[in-house]
């Protein structure tokens, strides 16, 4: 039965994303298709790889702000296939398919069968997983080996097997290559496996430590710098601060960031923002707190619906929709979010449904939680609250729906475990007022 619903699971994943392809086509010229912010820059240094076999143009000597890893990958599917951007957003439907594939496993092994076909529903009909498909976007990829580094960790903490935990460290490694956002995550899985053999710490840290040691030799080759990038200064400098001074004048992140802009002027050690930035840091810390706070808050109430008005809208771009820059009341700022930026029936259908999903899935999240410690499933539980903090707490820089799916997948299966409770104790309740009806 769970290999069936898995299959249907597949099926509605497979023909939703073909619905949605269609109304990219429909809606957008080619040149916009399937792009935001950040592709123009994973494409340039795509195609660059595809003709040249390197990543770096003529005389360049300094390394791309982002890591190269998802650039690699869609150069080696253009090398195959030619210079199609729509081969790579196929490819990363099938990816996802895979993923959610990964979820499955993972959901049956720590739980049940019931739990894993109820994740492989949850997965199909997913507005991030559907929506980032279709992006020349390193989301996918990065989920790929987040989720199959989960699978595998989480094997190990049950049979302690070292292939698998040499696999996770790999896995783990290979996803900073796509985007540094599990840098510095070992350091919290440290109490699950410090307490073995100490070879067995070496070992996963050896194994997350070489694909990124291996990234950093090939800059030093190309590029001339063992750097894997500049993307952290980047979000924290340019992403990041712009919030801060917009908090702190009351104007908004863009105007802040055009500033901060010329106060660099194309200064590559951002030396005048970093300078301003501890200053203003100095003399008020707690600004720089509630900011990076509101805005993991953004991360994880954020709605997919937005990124899915720029996939399938001609005139919205990333950025364009924020909560926090419509007026009105709280219920009026709720409802012109979900709406602004479509004229779309069906899109703003979705938003109110993924709206109330939300607050549900939540819900349920928390009732998993609880379940595992009600259990006492320990290891497990903070093996999940310790991936769920530290992936939500680095959305800091700036909040979106779109930094969520870092961690999407956790939500997923936790609310497939809180509905298996919630279920479960239905029929008990049910089923003791039917047992009180008999005596009586």
């Amino acid at each position: 039965m769970t290999r069936f619903i898995v299959g249907i699971a597949g099926v509605i994943f497979l023909a939703l994303s073909c619905l949605l392809y269609v109304q990219v086509y429909r809606h957008v010229s080619p040149i916009k298709s399937h792009t935001d912010i950040d592709s123009p820059a994973y494409l340039e240094r795509a195609e660059l790889f595809c003709t040249t076999n390197t990543f770096a143009r003529p005389g360049e000597q300094t390394v791309p702000y982002f890591t190269l890893g998802y650039p690699l990958i869609m150069g080696l599917i253009f090398k195959l296939f030619g210079l199609n951007k729509i081969i790579i957003i196929w490819f990363q439907v099938l990816l996802a398919l895979i993923t959610g594939l990964l979820l499955v496993i993972i959901s049956r092994r720590l739980f049940n069968n019931t739990v894993a076909g109820i994740t492989a529903l949850f997965f199909a009909g997913n507005l991030g997983f559907l929506v980032f498909s279709q992006f020349i976007l390193t989301e996918i990829c990065l989920v790929f080996f987040l989720v199959l580094f989960f699978e595998r960790f989480s094997y190990f903490l049950q049979v302690y097997k070292f292939s698998a935990l040499m696999t996770a460290g790999v896995s783990l490694g290979l996803s900073v290559i796509i985007k540094p956002a599990a840098l510095y995550f070992p350091i919290l899985l440290l109490p699950l496996i410090s307490n073995k053999k100490m070879a067995t710490t070496w070992l996963f840290l050896f194994s997350f430590i070489l694909p990124i040691m291996s990234y950093s030799l090939h800059n030093n080759y190309i590029f001339g710098s063992y750097k894997l990038g500049s993307l952290d200064q980047v979000n924290l400098y340019f992403w990041f601060f712009p919030h801060v001074l917009a908090q702190e004048n009351g104007t908004n992140s863009d105007i802040e960031r055009a500033y901060l802009a010329r106060l660099n002027n194309h200064d590559p050690s951002f030396a005048p923002v970093k300078k301003l930035f501890w200053q203003k840091f100095k003399h008020n810390p707690v600004r720089f707190i509630f900011v990076w706070l509101k805005n993991v808050f953004k991360t994880a109430a954020g709605l997919y619906t937005t990124n899915l008005k720029v996939l399938v809208d001609q005139n919205v771009h990333g950025g364009d929709i924020s909560f926090f820059r419509i007026n009105g009341t709280i219920v009026q700022k709720i409802q012109r979010y979900i709406t602004a930026g479509t004229s779309l029936t069906w899109v703003k259908t979705i938003g109110y449904l993924e709206a109330f999903w939300s607050v549900m899935r939540y819900i349920l999240c928390l009732i998993g939680l609880f379940g595992l410690f009600y259990t006492r499933r320990y290891i497990i539980l903070y093996f999940f609250s310790s991936y769920l903090f530290y992936f939500a707490m680095i959305t800091g820089h700036d909040g979106c729906a779109r930094f969520r799916m870092l961690f999407e997948f956790v939500l997923l299966i936790l609310a497939a475990y809180g509905l298996l409770l919630v279920t479960e104790r239905i029929k008990h309740v049910l089923d003791m007022k039917k047992k009180e009806r008999g005596y009586a």
